[in-house]
């Protein structure tokens, strides 16, 4: 008699990844698979609850990490580390830093100057390149051993040799070109799971916490056009300071846009006084929210009055119609 398929989950040890990697385990433990998800202590200590009438097949397994003299004590996750000692691995990444040959030997990569352009087994048109300084960056983390006698780009091609297949938490919609390519470089399926946001249904369990708070913003946006408003945030990990919060603001302040702005405390904060420039919410009380903390974000990013988005310092429009374009543009030539 055939066994019933046990799938371990290890996600990347960062919330961007566990989360909509929990979010999969769900979807599969409602279809009757055993799930093992596997982090460390803290992380699954972070993770919100699994639902009761999942527990039976969706289970969280602890692993300690070993102490690391180059990281910070207690680091678990990529919030835990500086930021360059974080990466991120989408399919325009993976086919940016190339086969598991390319990976293991470098053999067309020889110095940093070339990763500040496409690579050429990128068959189409493509922007994929880095500055100088995160090119020096990367080819140090692809190239030069670590205290694991191994550099990143070797343990990334022994991880490819030795799978069956690839999962990427994407869709074609969003990178099909890039998925078929590592699908050729890497010789092996390559699968898009989607985005995997969490279940709406949950959002609603945490969002009734704070639902009066959240009552009058949604009633701000009713009143707006659609497509008029610009949602901004950088989640949970991506460590902003305060200098960037005052930038950001003054820059929000010059588009001329309405805006919902969710805003992480900056390192360093002890309250929330100074956190804006002088008068910013004053200024901007007619065309502004801002939040300190948890939002019902996929609630907002489906109001139709929002029109775009900043997130980790790029920008993605909804709608290029005139408003945003000319707001915009005005914003570029004041600065």
């Amino acid at each position: 008699m055939a066994k019933e398929p046990h799938v371990l989950m290890f996600p990347w040890l960062a919330f961007g990844h566990m989360l909509p990697f929990l979010e999969l385990s769900k979807s599969l433990a409602k279809m009757g698979l055993t799930i093992t998800f596997i982090s460390t202590p803290r992380n699954i200590q972070r993770l919100p609850p699994i639902p009761p009438n999942l527990t039976s097949h969706l289970h969280l397994l602890q692993i300690p990490l070993p102490a690391i003299n180059s990281l910070p004590e207690n680091s678990e996750a990529t919030i835990d580390v500086p930021e360059q000692m974080a990466h991120v691995f989408s399919a325009a990444t993976l086919a940016f830093v190339g086969s598991p040959a390319e990976l293991r030997h470098a053999r067309k990569r020889t110095k940093p100057e070339d990763f500040m352009v496409a690579p050429d087994w990128i068959p189409f048109p493509s922007t994929l390149a880095h500055r100088h300084d995160q090119a020096v960056r990367i080819f140090h983390n692809l190239n030069v051993p670590d205290e694991s006698k191994l550099s990143s780009g070797q343990r990334l091609a022994t991880t490819i040799e030795g799978c069956d297949f690839v999962l990427v938490r994407s869709c074609r919609e969003f990178e099909g070109k890039y998925l078929d390519l590592i699908k050729e470089l890497y010789q092996k399926p390559v699968l898009p799971v989607g985005l995997l946001p969490p279940a709406l249904a949950e959002q609603a369990t945490g969002r009734s916490l704070g639902a009066n708070m959240w009552s009058s913003t949604f009633q701000w946006l009713d009143t707006r056009p659609q497509k008029s408003v610009v949602f901004v945030g950088f989640g949970s990990e991506f460590k902003i300071t305060k200098e960037q919060v005052h930038e950001l603001g003054f820059g929000l302040d010059l588009s001329g846009l309405p805006f919902v702005w969710v805003l992480g405390k900056p390192a360093g904060s002890i309250d929330d006084s100074d956190l804006l420039p002088p008068g910013f919410e004053t200024h901007i009380a007619d065309r502004g929210i801002v939040s300190v903390g948890w939002v019902p974000q996929l609630e907002i990013l489906g109001h139709p009055a929002i029109g775009g988005f900043l997130f980790h310092f790029w920008v993605g429009i909804h709608h290029r119609g005139p408003p945003i374009r000319a707001s915009a543009d005005r914003h570029a030539n004041d600065r």
